[in-house]
């Protein structure tokens, strides 16, 4: 197994040699190897349905966003116990 540094070094050399040989688009895709290799980038992933409101129509969005207000407000306007539980 090759070290941090080693395989740094080495994405590095691939730079240089791309970037020589005039492939500039493999030396910068060497480059982001090195820096997602130093923690430089990042990768945001969804977990959520990305696409589950976009299917609905304005209306079934709307109302969506006002049942789950109501909800919301239900749920602020029940009184609690200072020991944790709801008084229903």
């Amino acid at each position: 197994m090759r070290s941090e540094a080693a395989h740094s070094c080495h994405c590095c050399v691939l730079r240089d040699m791309a970037k020589s040989a005039g492939q500039l688009s493999a030396a910068i895709s060497a480059e982001v190897k090195r820096g997602e290799l130093k923690r430089f980038y990042f990768k945001q992933i969804e977990s959520a349905h990305v696409n589950e409101f976009s299917k609905m129509s304005d209306e079934e969005s709307e109302g969506f966003i006002r049942e789950t207000d109501a909800l919301i407000r239900s749920i602020e306007a029940v009184p609690h116990n200072p020991n944790g539980r709801s008084k229903r």
